[in-house]
């Protein structure tokens, strides 16, 4: 599981470096693959193989996958910006240019750990985000019934 914010610098390369921290949440068979892809709200997913796989699972299960052109258009953007990515033995993973211009990635970057991925946010973004959500916290926590009614 992720969890925890970590500021990092795409470097002149759009590589990024995945802090120790995170890949130590990583099943060692797996700490070397991971794959990413444009994710909600203007940032980049990023999931281990076994995280992707459930990812796929749970979209193949979802009412409305091919029976709603929402839900076909979702999947097409959500695969086609998809990309395999290995760590190279720095820990750095490379951000592709489609997807460093969708989410609006410059040169810092949030990393940050929801559960099964993690999500890459260009750090103003996501600085503005933590600002403007902050004081409604106990309301989306409510309003999701993250702890029960």
């Amino acid at each position: 599981m992720f969890y925890g914010t970590f500021e990092h610098s795409l470097d002149d390369k759009n590589r990024l470096m995945v802090p120790s921290k995170l890949r130590e949440e990583v099943p060692e068979a797996e700490r070397s693959v991971f794959f990413l892809t444009q994710g909600l709200d203007q940032c980049l997913f990023l999931y281990t193989r076994s995280g992707w796989e459930q990812t796929v699972a749970k979209m193949q299960g979802a009412k409305g996958g091919l029976q709603s052109a929402a839900g076909r258009n979702f999947q097409r953007l959500f695969f086609s910006r998809a990309m395999r990515q290995e760590l190279d033995g720095a820990g750095r993973l490379l951000v592709p240019d489609v997807l460093r211009r969708v989410a609006g990635l410059r040169k810092d970057v949030a990393l940050v750990g929801v559960m099964d991925r993690i999500e890459l946010w260009d750090m103003a973004r996501w600085k503005r985000l933590e600002r403007t959500n902050e004081p409604r916290y106990e309301r989306f926590a409510e309003a999701a019934e993250i702890f029960g009614g």
